[in-house]
């Protein structure tokens, strides 16, 4: 049960950070099992505002990766070199030389994100390889030459790991090359396959790879805090947040940052989450594949080396942060909490425990108050009750 009039003070907060000049146009969501229980609009934000999810678009990935898994269709101890061969003799960036690898990455080193594989620009030795190798076909194709999937896999292949496979945990671009995996057995492209085993069965219609020139309108802007104000970004922010048209199909369909969604789409998705699989009586995902995405999956070695602000307190597996101990976390909460979050400061967390989930929607360009996120959280939870 769900204190209504508790949820309240979320209003209070977020209007309060708006009047402080931290905050517009967010929205945000409690959501159970029977669906949407309360929802709250800032500023210009509506049921129709279409947000940037980015990195919210990876637990899409994980549902996609366990659909395959309960299909018999794959093993997530098979090597990546099974369905891109390209993958075979990895090597690794290690003692200011390039060496092989071990082993090679298997898709579970993908699902948490343990494989090495960086991401373009990361500040490591081997993100800026692989940004040197994207850069080129970001260029290409922006003069017109045909970019495809394979030859951004290829990028990322031919780049050294950071680390042996399995030995630490680093954010990198191994949910991209899982939505390629996704593509590959299903013989699907990203987008299609997204619609017909998720997005159409949880009714989530303004969702997708980009975004119909009809409803651009409903994009919601993007703000920055570098003047101290909130002030909409401009062009050479644009292109740092490597922004692209919104209403035009991607060479590639990035399985870990591509999807635009709304705040009660994405409401859907974590209502099929809290039913264990199960949506308006359809049944979405097995119970088993629900509970496998809501489990971490780290050794402590391989979760000393997270190195996120606001994962105290967490674990990570099956590409979303878990929450292992609340005293740690400094916060309330219970234990078991499942989520993940985007670029522009998108957040969402699914207790199925406690039977709740929360989704908070903004785009601001330097991401993440964790402060904030914490209150909002701190709130649903003492919304609760047994």
């Amino acid at each position: 049960m769900i204190r209504i009039e508790h949820l309240k003070y979320l209003e209070i907060l977020l209007e309060n950070e708006a009047k402080i000049g931290r905050l517009r146009d967010a929205a945000c969501a409690v959501v159970t099992k029977a669906g949407t229980e309360y929802e709250f609009y800032l500023g210009k934000a509506q049921r129709s505002t279409i947000y940037r999810i980015f990195s919210m678009t990876k637990p899409f990935v994980a549902a996609g990766i366990y659909l395959l898994l309960e299909r018999g269709e794959i093993a997530l101890t098979q090597k990546l070199s099974e369905f891109y061969p390209f993958f075979r003799n990895p090597t690794v960036w290690t003692d200011h030389k390039i060496c092989p690898a071990h082993r090679e990455v298997r898709l579970m080193d993908l699902m948490h994100m343990v494989s090495g594989i960086a991401y373009p620009g990361d500040g490591t030795y081997s993100g800026e390889y692989m940004q040197k190798k994207i850069s080129a076909l970001t260029q290409a194709y922006e003069g017109g030459n045909e970019v495809d999937s394979e030859s951004v896999l290829r990028a990322f292949a031919d780049t050294p790991l950071i680390f042996q496979p399995g030995e630490q945990w680093h954010y990198g671009a191994s949910a991209d090359i899982l939505g390629s995996v996704i593509e590959k057995v299903s013989r699907m492209d990203l987008a299609e396959f997204f619609g017909r085993e998720l997005l159409e069965p949880l009714n989530m219609k303004n969702s997708g790879f980009w975004v119909a020139k009809d409803s651009r309108p409903n994009l919601a802007d993007i703000y920055t805090r570098n003047t101290g104000a909130l002030e909409k970004i401009d062009r050479d922010l644009e292109r740092k947040l490597k922004l692209r048209d919104p209403c035009k199909r991607p060479p590639f369909l990035a399985g870990g940052s591509g999807l635009y969604s709304t705040l009660s789409d994405y409401a859907q998705f974590v209502r099929m989450l809290l039913g264990k699989g199960e949506y308006k009586g359809r049944r979405v995902l097995g119970k088993s594949s629900i509970m496998g995405m809501a489990s971490a999956a780290l050794r402590e070695e391989q979760r000393k080396s997270i190195y996120f602000d606001g994962l105290e307190g967490y674990s990570y597996g099956n590409l979303m942060r878990h929450l292992t101990s609340v005293p740690v976390s400094g916060g309330i909460g219970t234990a078991g909490e499942f989520g993940w979050d985007g670029l522009l400061g998108n957040d969402f967390f699914v207790s199925i425990e406690e039977g709740v989930g929360f989704i908070f929607m903004q785009q601001i360009a330097e991401g993440a108050d964790y402060t904030l996120r914490r209150k909002m959280r701190q709130i649903v939870y003492g919304a609760l009750e047994r």
